[in-house]
């Protein structure tokens, strides 16, 4: 089974109170060490293959998305979600539907 774990982009994120010093864009851009976790263990002790797309880096818009996912051919799509950025999730989800059809979509968070 080939799986692919997406970072949803942050264009739509909520951006609480927070200074900007420490909550503007640039200061989100680091790897996810869950999802990098979780596709190392895949790989490394199950028969199946994982790989991470991770759409913060140059936040494309949804046919982009959709076409870089159906370029991987995934059987399933695990997405990261968390309250702050589910507009964004639902833009991955709308574009794996419309992309790749076939492939069952997971979302989940910490």
């Amino acid at each position: 089974m080939k799986l692919l774990l997406a970072q949803p982009p942050i264009r739509h994120q909520v951006w609480a109170g927070v200074p900007k010093a420490v909550n503007h864009r640039g200061s989100h851009l680091f790897p996810s060490l869950s999802v990098m976790g979780l596709t190392s263990f895949v790989n490394e002790r199950t028969d199946h293959q994982a790989q991470v797309v991770d759409f913060r880096l140059d936040e494309p818009d949804v046919d982009t998305m959709g076409r870089r996912i159906a370029e991987h051919r995934p059987d399933v799509l695990g997405i990261t979600a968390m309250t702050h950025n589910l507009a964004n999730v639902v833009d991955v989800i709308a574009a794996a539907r419309k992309h790749s059809p076939n492939t069952y979509i997971v979302v989940g968070g910490p």
